[in-house]
């Protein structure tokens, strides 16, 4: 019997294939104004990779509902009126940006050290 996975033609099951957008270099800042805007309009999951001795101990984000990019952002809250912080290890390494950031067209990390860091997302 043949899987039916493996079904061709109009009653075969939909594949969704996720594109990767190629990695970008963000500025993280210790302030909202000085820290980089990264546009999640059209982005369905990432990450961020942080470099190896960073000087980053957290990232905290900021989010807009403004579709543009040069206003002032906000201290972004989950549904439980936390904070939207993520922990960082001093030997950096590669987390899961936050479902909350998906909820808003643009987000900013604010660290306590200026740092680039490198984020991933999929469309």
């Amino acid at each position: 019997m043949e899987h039916p996975w493996k079904k061709e033609g109009p009653s075969a099951p939909a594949a969704i294939n996720r594109a990767y957008k190629p990695r970008i270099t963000v500025a993280v800042r210790t302030t909202e104004a000085l820290a980089e805007a990264v546009d999640t309009r059209a982005v369905a999951g990432g990450a961020v990779e942080i470099p190896a001795a960073n000087a980053t101990s957290s990232l905290t984000f900021y989010a807009t509902t403004s579709n543009d990019p040069d206003v002032t952002f906000l201290p972004l809250y989950d549904v439980n009126g936390d904070a939207v912080v993520r922990a960082i290890a001093a030997s950096g390494g590669v987390y899961p940006l936050p479902d909350e950031i998906y909820n808003v067209p643009y987000f900013k990390m604010i660290s306590d050290a200026n740092e680039n860091v490198y984020v991933s997302m999929k469309g």
